[in-house]
């Protein structure tokens, strides 16, 4: 018997750093509760990006193309969720 495909949300990623955006930052799931399918994404020149993501808990991390980096937990349960993930430099 065949299983049915898992229910994803698109969910919307914005890095910055000091209240500006970071065009072309990598974010990636880190780690999680569920398997994703994503690698990892670039953010947009307005430091946009979106993950298909399961039901679950996970750990999204961005870097910028100067090496500050930052992450945030998420809890997807029944919606798609905006989030913005803060990059500290090392």
């Amino acid at each position: 018997m065949r299983e049915a495909p898992t229910k994803t949300y698109l969910c919307t990623g914005r890095v910055i750093r000091e209240d500006d955006t970071v065009e072309g930052a990598l974010a990636a799931v880190a780690w999680g509760t569920a398997p994703t399918p994503e690698i990892a994404i670039r953010a947009d020149e307005n430091g946009i990006f979106r993950l298909a993501l399961p039901s679950g808990q996970f750990r999204v991390e961005a870097r910028a193309p100067d090496g500050a980096i930052g992450q945030i937990e998420l809890m997807i349960e029944s919606a798609p969720q905006d989030f913005e993930i803060v990059l500290k430099r090392r």
